[in-house]
């Protein structure tokens, strides 16, 4: 019977030495034939994200009803707000979008940096910003953008006429009920700081979840800033239309006050 014994153990003795073994690095286990699939993660008041629902479906619709994942404690979530899809690559793999579905309040990501212009939508601790140009939405008699947002002539009407005459009037405008008509910060052509702190900051904002020093805006050309987050708690978020996903890194997005994180194992 010992002839026919198998072993379910490698010795130590049986192991190859280190200079036998080549310095080539496994790969962990990933599908060729089939999708990719996407990781969604809720992140919990408070900042704590929940477990992994795997997404295997596509398009996987998020909302507040007849969604595939529903959010219907929050009135601010559309009922269908945004979708998880895949699409073909130009490398012919599959790649996974998230997509704003048309919705009211829109899709936010958080950016380490983003380039901001007129139009552009951002979030900030509890509130929501527009970066409006007077001279453009003089122009026009409607403040517009592409996320489909348009404020009423009477509200574009308030702007300084003669905004043209004395050069770029660029301002971060709190959005209210869907119109940039609340306080307004002066985008000034140089460095400012962003934050609670009025000693540190030029647009200071009062808001708890707001960080002392939270962002840095840099002019620059064509009347365009950038903005940069200064590592603070709550970070800066970016409403977009549409957004590919990378295996590289996690993508942090919220939707009406309910924030997710979605990644590509």
């Amino acid at each position: 019977m010992a002839e026919n014994f198998v072993r379910h153990t490698i010795q130590e003795s049986e192991l190859p030495s280190a200079s036998v073994v080549e310095e080539v690095k496994t790969e962990a286990f990933r599908p060729r034939r089939r999708p990719p699939m996407a990781l969604l993660s809720v992140v919990a008041d408070g900042g704590e994200t929940e477990s992994d629902l795997p997404v295997f479906k596509s398009p996987f619709v998020i909302g507040r009803l007849d969604a595939d994942f529903t959010v219907d404690h929050d009135p601010s979530v559309s009922k269908r707000h945004v979708s998880l899809t895949r699409r073909q690559g130009r490398d012919g793999r599959e790649v996974w979008y998230l997509e704003d579905m048309g919705s009211r309040n829109g899709l936010y990501v958080r950016a380490v940096r983003a380039l901001l212009g007129h139009g552009e939508e951002l979030l900030l601790g509890s509130k929501r910003f527009r970066v409006v140009d007077r001279n453009a939405a003089t122009n026009r008699g409607t403040i517009s953008d592409d996320s489909g947002v348009v404020a009423e002539p009477d509200v574009a009407d308030t702007y300084d006429q003669d905004a043209e005459t004395h050069g770029p009037q660029v301002e971060l405008v709190e959005i209210v009920d869907s119109k940039p008509i609340g306080e307004a910060f002066r985008l000034e052509e140089k460095n400012q700081w962003i934050g609670r702190n009025d000693r540190l900051c030029t647009i200071v904002l009062d808001d708890p979840m707001i960080s002392p020093r939270h962002a840095m805006l840099r002019p620059q050309k064509q009347g365009k800033w950038t903005i940069a987050d200064a590592r603070s708690l709550n970070g800066v978020w970016i409403r977009v239309k549409a957004i590919p996903l990378s295996d590289a890194q996690p993508c942090q997005f919220q939707i009406g006050e309910q924030r997710f994180v979605v990644r590509i194992p």
